[in-house]
Formats: C-alpha cells, sequence, structure tokens
C-alpha cells in the first residue's frame, strides 16, 4: 500500500472523488471492486472490507503477473519461430526477477497491463 497504490485504493473504495486520482487508468480498479464485493458478501463477518480489497488486489496482480509470463513465453516463442528455448527461458526469468518487478505484486495496475499488453502483441504476431 505503498506510493500510487494508495490511489488504486481510494478509487475501489471511493471512486474518482478528486483531480490527482484521475490519472489512473478504471480497469484494475474496476475489477478489483467486482471481485472484492463478491468476496466481502461471504467473508463480511470476518473481514473488514479495506482487508478484502487488499487481498483480492494482490491475488489480482499474482494471477495477471503469472499470465504476463506465460504470455510473454508465447509471444518470444512465436517470434522466434519456436526454436531456441533456452533464450525464451532467459527472457522470461528476467522478466520476473528484474529489479522493478517489486510493482508487479503490489497494488498497482502494471501485471494486468503487461499481461494485456503481451497477449494483444501476440494476437498481432499471429494475426
Amino acid at each position: 500500500m505503498n506510493w500510487d497504490g494508495q490511489y488504486f485504493l481510494q478509487i475501489v473504495t471511493q471512486g474518482y472523488t478528486h483531480e490527482n486520482v484521475m490519472a489512473f487508468f478504471p480497469l484494475f480498479p474496476l475489477i478489483t471492486r467486482f471481485f472484492s464485493d463478491i468476496i466481502y458478501y461471504f467473508v463480511s463477518c470476518i473481514v473488514s472490507y479495506h482487508s478484502v480489497v487488499l487481498i483480492t488486489g494482490w491475488l489480482i496482480n499474482t494471477w495477471c503477473f503469472r499470465e504476463a509470463a506465460v504470455s510473454l513465453h508465447d509471444l518470444i516463442r512465436h517470434m522466434r519461430g519456436g526454436a531456441d528455448s533456452k533464450f525464451t527461458d532467459t527472457v522470461v526469468f528476467l522478466f520476473c526477477y528484474n529489479p522493478a518487478s517489486i510493482f508487479f505484486s503490489a497494488f498497482y495496475s502494471e501485471s494486468m497491463f503487461a499481461w494485456l499488453t503481451f497477449t494483444c502483441v501476440l494476437s498481432l504476431y499471429k494475426r
């Protein structure tokens, strides 16, 4: 919940209330809110809504990060004609363990953005 994560949390819980949150696109907050509302319906007697939103955001980011790595693997393999799997594995490894990958586990939209970007570029290559 550091840096921009607080703004995503504010968007999920309160909506776009101030100008400083207008810079963030709504897809990640909308999906997080949708699943948070469903989960909170079942666990409202145990956990606060704030906690449910944070856990749901983390789960969505983890899932999107995994899907981004799979999409990147498929994209590199497709671009190189299916050959040289060691190179493809190295690219995915570097993607997963680069210093900026901390943002893929934070309450940010980067995991979803990476996954959607790799998937769209792959679909363009496949035509």
